[in-house]
């Protein structure tokens, strides 16, 4: 099979960019306009938030080959922007570091729940297929200081068009910025790799936990149990109270539990977290 012709660096990148920008944020743009219609004039301000994210995917991008090869940074941007955007568009999913660690802290069963043949479509299409033809390209080969001046011109077309438009539509982002925070959230490929950036940061500093077993008390006793009973309590920190059948929801979603005698359902319990890493410690 021929190579794809030749590219420079920074075009990859800015193809890479305006491919994801295009394909992965479905969601964010739909946040956006809902709350900046565009049947109501925000037709340039959201234009402007299309051009910003492309700006930024590029100046961090173009700022990463200056650590690893260009092929790896957009392989990495392709399949982060590929997951991040299939779990936003149908679950409405944000990759935090809570979502994260999550993921690390799931099992094989809960994992493979997510494991859909929609999820490997769009890692096939918007994933692995992109990312063949970026590694089928033919990269143009320049000396250093021209590559190195190709790619410092690149970034500051990047700072000055972020510039531009932060300057044209001061009053709209300031408005954004402060009220429309979980917006950004959405922000694909920035926010997860923001994100992923940042739980490896706080792991690596992280003190390591002692594995060592400490016997604490050896003089303790097994106490009598007579008079006493075993109580197992099952944690649904996860989940919604009114799909419970147990709670008088029509569909049968408890049968299992339904036919265990002397059961408690207790329904007036609220969780402190909408994740496992939080509601179940807490």
């Amino acid at each position: 099979m021929k190579t794809i012709s030749g590219l420079t660096r920074p075009k990859l990148i800015l193809l890479v960019a305006l491919f994801i920008l295009c394909t992965g944020n479905y969601t964010f743009f739909s946040a956006v306009t809902d709350v900046y219609p565009l049947a109501e004039g925000h037709g340039m301000f959201v234009a402007s938030t299309a051009a910003m994210l492309g700006s930024l995917t590029i100046l961090i991008a173009l700022l990463l080959t200056t650590i690893l090869p260009v092929r790896v940074v957009a392989t990495l941007l392709l399949f982060i922007a590929a997951a991040a955007g299939y779990f936003a568009d149908q679950f409405g999913t944000v990759i935090d570091t809570t979502m994260l660690q999550n993921a690390i802290e799931t099992d094989g069963n809960e994992a493979a729940d997510l494991m859909t043949w929609g999820l490997m479509q769009r890692m096939l299409l918007l994933g692995l297929l992109p990312v063949f033809v970026v590694w089928r390209c033919r990269l143009t080969k320049r000396r250093w200081l021209t590559e190195a001046r190709f790619h410092f011109q690149t970034l500051l077309v990047s700072t000055a068009v972020l510039g531009v438009l932060l300057a044209t539509f001061s009053s709209q982002y300031a408005s954004f910025f402060r009220e429309h925070k979980p917006v950004r959230y959405y922000a694909n490929p920035l926010y997860p790799m923001y994100s992923l950036g940042k739980f490896s940061a706080e792991a690596s500093s992280a003190p390591k936990a002692d594995s060592v077993v400490i016997k604490t008390a050896p003089d303790a006793i097994i106490p009598d149990h007579k008079g006493r009973e075993l109580v197992i309590m099952v944690v649904g920190e996860t989940a919604r109270a009114d799909r419970f059948s147990l709670n008088g929801y029509q569909r049968k979603t408890n049968p299992r539990l339904e036919n265990i005698e002397n059961i408690v359902s207790y329904s007036n319990i609220s969780s402190c977290g909408t994740s496992t890493s939080v509601s179940v410690p807490c």
